[in-house]
């Protein structure tokens, strides 16, 4: 794709006339929906909504105007390209929907089609995804970054649900937690594949703690996650490799504690551990194999693929020192993987307004942290164990703090990488903090 191409995509004046018509017709529509049902859970709808919508609308000023070019620029040249086919080719489109990367590749080939983003499996499953929105916002891209937006505020509704019911009365904070974070309002709502996996991941979440908690039917729940975990399999498999055993500790945890017999807590908790750590083991073995670029034959090198495109790319790259490419290797450097994932980058290392605000992000969590395990007396896991759900959710931070510490080595990139675990952590400091202050905690 030549630069004279992504120069051209701009905003036109009939485009932000569009998103203001789609804007008002969203704000409308939940105004009404507050009115109809009145109840505290709904108190900050409008003003998240709106906070989402200026945020992609923010995002796309800074991608055209600020970098003229990047990712979500190349994505939407592709999903217009694939789009004029619905006009020019109809057969071909509609064939193109339904086909594998491979069987892309083919098509492609044979039709002499021209689509100038669909390199790699991720990249075409995102043009699929995100034609039918741009389809929606009259293939403009600030019509079709919109539709991102509305997705990415639905996601941060679900997580604030979950969040209200477990601590309730703070209603105010938690729409802080989840639509007031720099890095969610720049990053979460825009056309990236950041913002379908984020709201892929979010609903997840609201299942596992509805099936567990509010007697929402299991197999409802299963056949419900199967096309969020889709995307996450097809876009960022990772996250869902991480997110198992959060199920697997939420699920085996409920069902230890709901036993109020010890004895039978001790018979049947080592049948229990051994069908969920076979459970665990297998699914992850599912997931990594069914990913090429997660496979465990190439995941090293993966990882050092990861560390040398970053490092050449420049900008705000950050070191983790010498890495052995192997297991241990990479192990040896979790604590300063998750460090990096979760209080980096540092004040002194932000070079531009954007990392400066990442780094103020940073700085508010390490000193929230400090303040929470200070005041619990190093006890802030014991608090947090009190609450298997939430237990599920330290652990998934961690493993995932790991994952993108480790593989990402640049804070532009690690800043939208690291977006599923921020409210999350927000949330848990939070949660303790409130815990160590009052008995106003639901018990779930």
């Amino acid at each position: 794709m030549s630069k004279l191409a992504l120069f051209q995509v701009g905003i036109e004046w009939y485009e932000l006339l569009l998103w203001l018509f789609y804007v008002f017709i969203g704000a409308v529509a939940i105004f009404f929906y507050k009115s109809y049902h009145d109840y505290p859970k709904n108190k900050y709808l409008l003003q998240g909504y709106f906070v989402k919508v200026i945020g992609g609308l923010f995002f796309a000023l800074v991608y055209i105007y600020y970098y003229k070019g990047g990712d979500t620029i190349l994505y939407f040249i592709g999903i217009t390209q694939l789009n004029e086919l619905i006009i020019t080719d109809p057969e071909i489109y509609f064939k193109l929907m339904f086909s594998s990367f491979d069987e892309y590749n083919v098509i492609v080939l044979d039709e002499v089609i021209n689509i100038g983003t669909g390199t790699s499996s991720e990249e075409w499953f995102m043009l699929k995804i995100s034609s039918l929105l741009a389809f929606l916002g009259f293939n403009t891209y600030l019509g079709t970054t919109f539709f991102c937006s509305l997705i990415s505020f639905f996601g941060a509704i679900f997580l604030s649900r979950i969040m209200n019911e477990i601590l309730p009365k703070f209603e105010k904070q938690i729409f802080r937690i989840n639509f007031l974070m720099p890095s969610l309002i720049l990053w979460g709502g825009g056309l990236l594949k950041d913002t379908f996996t984020l709201f892929s991941f979010s609903i997840l979440c609201y299942l596992l703690y509805k099936s567990v908690y509010k007697n929402f039917p299991p197999l409802k729940a299963i056949a419900l996650s199967i096309i969020p975990s889709i995307v996450l399999l097809e876009l960022k498999p990772y996250i869902l490799i991480c997110f198992l055993p959060w199920v697997f500790i939420t699920v085996f945890f409920k069902i230890i504690n709901k036993s109020e017999n010890p004895v039978a807590k001790f018979l049947i908790l080592p049948y229990l551990l051994i069908i969920f750590s076979f459970l665990l083991y297998f699914g992850s073995i599912f997931l990594i194999a069914s990913s090429a670029e997660y496979n465990t034959q190439k995941l090293y090198k993966t990882i050092e693929g990861f560390h040398t495109w970053h490092k050449e790319l420049g900008g705000s790259v950050y070191d983790l020192g010498e890495i052995e490419y192997t297991q241990l290797g990479l192990l040896k450097k979790f604590p300063a993987a998750v460090n990096v994932s979760l209080f980096r980058p540092y004040i002194w290392e932000s070079k531009t307004f954007f990392s400066l605000l990442t780094a103020l992000e940073s700085t508010f969590f390490f000193l929230f942290f400090i303040f929470v395990l200070i005041k619990s007396k190093f006890k802030l896991f014991k608090i947090i164990r009190s609450n298997e759900f939430l237990l599920g959710a330290a652990i998934f931070v961690l493993l995932f703090a790991f994952t993108i510490g480790i593989s990402a080595f640049n804070f532009g990139a690690l800043v939208r990488f690291k977006i599923p675990l921020v409210a999350l952590l927000a949330f848990l400091l939070f949660f303790v903090s409130k815990q160590l202050n009052s008995n106003m905690i639901k018990n779930t």
